[in-house]
């Protein structure tokens, strides 16, 4: 439910936002630019009301999301936590004290990660969902029973056109617009209903050929332009925001505005002459009700009020220059931008905590873990400490090897969490009951739900010797809060090989005339090369003489340099990694074929 409630406040949020933006501007634009775009403009608002089309980045994923770092950068802190037997404990649902160093600085934003708007709206029920959603059937049931009663009435008192009367009508339509004339005494200004069949219905009074014809004119405009599906369209967005009282003021301005541009559609080709007939039409049908109408039909002039700015802008009206009209489509391009920046809370919240992928590079395939919901849908965990639950769930006969700065990446994939923490516990021995401490790492947010962290080297001695460590990746949506735990060892050995190549200039020269001629593009490729040395000769026999099994022949990485590319490859049977060094020697544009210059080989090996 909350995540309804966020869509729907942010929608709500940013389509107040976008019509303040409007509304400031109006005086700048009301006179310069055309109604048509004017009213494009309004139905932008319209849209951003009711599609939750967003930017990632966008101000309300902000607001209701990241109004702090989506990771928690910390620097390395000792933790220090204990029983009263003095034995390490870790509760986790509470908060740590942390002893910092006097020369680091340290950030915990646990407490304070969700914006204001996230924390209110996620306190709301179901009550409060019900609610809501009650207001938004009794706000479209109330438009649509009045709409049908008002129907029904205006069906009673239909009278059929005159023979005349349907010559004007069709005269002014083309084949596409095919439309039914008909005359009431229940209403006293034109209008036009029916969303699969439009009818135009006039006062059953006698209007000039003139008057006719610019009342026809007017509503077919509205026809053409499909303004009943805008009706209609209004209706229910303002009945999915019926608790915005800004609501009204947008309804009120589109109303305005879809007029004034038909008015000015009418006009576009009238001389003087024509538009003064065309205003006193105007003033000729202003409305003096005797029945209440509908909001889903398109009159031609429903209010007295508007009328003077509408006259006004008719005998003002002029063509506009191509400077003007380029202008306007420019302004309508920033308000669908803004739009997009201002956006929707689409951020999506996970109902269980959600799968990961932990990627490391020396043991890339790796990828066990367990999860504890730390507090999840009101329930809370407190009852083991992180590395206790490593333990009770197997994680230690399930290891990432890895050595030193090498770098962790985590994927949330669809779900990007509010917040994101690493903490690890150190451990002389991964069997030893209790750890040497637990200290914080720092995450970077490498891109849109992936974070990357690195292996901490400089702890100090007694926790730089830590051959076994637990990490623990804390994630929140809102409310909700987990933790992904898994084991890591620091192999006592790891055994490094750098060998060079035997490439010459003369070999190279060769190569290079071959792909020259067209005839080995694939040397123009740094991973195409680095896959072929792979297999060749050379390296299989060094593979032979240091016992590698295979290397998986899907790169871990491709690491692009001014000067060189380094591919790295994992080892299928053995813990360790290759890396191939790529150059081109006789670089001078981007047509110079990719050489293996030398290798690096990093393995694990066993001491004893």
């Amino acid at each position: 439910m909350n995540d309804i409630f966020r869509l729907i406040l942010s929608l709500s949020l940013s389509g107040t936002i976008l019509s303040f933006i409007i509304l400031s501007i109006k005086p700048l634009i009301e006179n310069r630019v055309s109604k048509s775009v004017q009213y494009y403009i309004w139905v932008v608002v319209l849209l951003r009301l009711v599609f939750p089309f967003s930017l990632e980045e966008s101000l309300m994923n902000k607001v209701f999301y990241m109004n702090s770092p989506q990771a928690i950068v910390s620097t390395n802190q000792e933790i220090h936590i204990s029983n009263n037997e003095g034995s390490p404990i870790f509760d986790t649902s509470t908060a740590y004290d942390a002893k910092e160093k006097p020369e680091n600085k340290s950030y915990d934003y646990n407490s304070n990660s969700r914006s204001y708007f996230s924390g209110l709206f996620n306190s709301f029920n179901n009550y409060v969902f019900y609610i809501y959603l009650l207001g938004v059937i009794i706000a479209i049931a109330t438009n649509i029973v009045n709409y049908l009663r008002f129907l029904r009435e205006l069906r009673n008192s239909y009278k059929n056109a005159s023979i005349q009367e349907n010559l004007l009508l069709s005269s002014l339509a083309n084949e596409k617009n095919k439309v039914a004339l008909f005359k009431s005494s229940l209403i006293n200004t034109p209008m036009l209903v029916g969303i699969f069949s439009p009818k135009i219905i006039i006062p059953d009074v006698n209007y000039n050929e003139n008057q006719l014809k610019n009342i026809l004119s007017h509503e077919l405009i509205h026809l053409k332009r499909f303004d009943i599906g805008l009706k209609w369209l209004i209706m229910i967005i303002t009945s999915i925001h019926w608790f915005n009282p800004i609501m009204i003021l947008i309804r009120k301005e589109i109303n305005n505005i879809c007029e004034l541009s038909c008015d000015e559609a009418v006009i576009r080709n009238l001389n003087d002459d024509e538009k003064q007939e065309y205003g006193d039409t105007l003033i000729f049908t202003v409305a003096q009700y005797k029945h209440p109408l509908s909001k889903l039909q398109a009159t031609m002039c429903a209010e007295k009020k508007t009328l003077k700015k509408r006259l006004m802008a008719i005998m003002n009206y002029n063509k506009k220059s191509k400077f003007t009209i380029i202008t306007s489509v420019l302004l309508l391009l920033v308000i669908i931008l803004a739009s997009l920046y201002v956006g929707a809370c689409t951020i999506k919240a996970p109902k269980e905590p959600p799968q990961i992928i932990i990627t490391n590079e020396t043991d890339y395939a790796q990828n066990t873990y367990t999860v504890i919901r730390n507090k999840w849908n009101g329930e809370e965990n407190t009852e083991h400490s992180f590395y206790e639950l490593a333990k009770q769930n197997n994680l230690l006969t399930a290891l990432h090897f890895i050595t030193a700065d090498e770098k962790f990446r985590v994927d949330f994939g669809e779900f990007k969490p509010d917040s994101v923490s690493v903490k690890v516990a150190l451990f002389s021995d991964i069997q030893s009951e209790s750890p040497l401490k637990i200290v914080g790492v720092p995450v970077h947010n490498y891109r849109s739900g992936i974070y990357e962290f690195s292996e901490p080297n400089d702890i100090d001695n007694n926790a730089a010797v830590a051959k076994g460590k637990i990490y623990s990746i804390s994630a929140t949506w809102g409310n909700n809060s987990c933790e992904y735990i898994f084991a890591t060892e620091t192999p006592s050995y790891f055994s490094i090989s750098t060998i060079p190549t035997g490439n010459d200039m003369k070999k190279f020269s060769k190569l290079q005339a071959e792909a020259a001629k067209g005839n080995r593009p694939d040397l123009l490729d740094a991973e195409a090369v680095a896959l072929e040395f792979l297999n060749s000769s050379e390296f299989t026999r060094y593979m032979k003489y240091r016992a590698i099994e295979g290397v998986n022949k899907e790169p871990i990485s491709v690491s692009n340099y001014d000067d060189y590319t380094v591919v790295k490859y994992g080892l299928e049977n053995q813990y360790g990694y290759i890396e191939l060094k790529l150059v081109q020697p006789g670089k001078s544009d981007d047509d110079n074929i990719w050489m293996v210059a030398l290798y690096n080989v990093k393995m694990r090996t066993y001491s004893d």
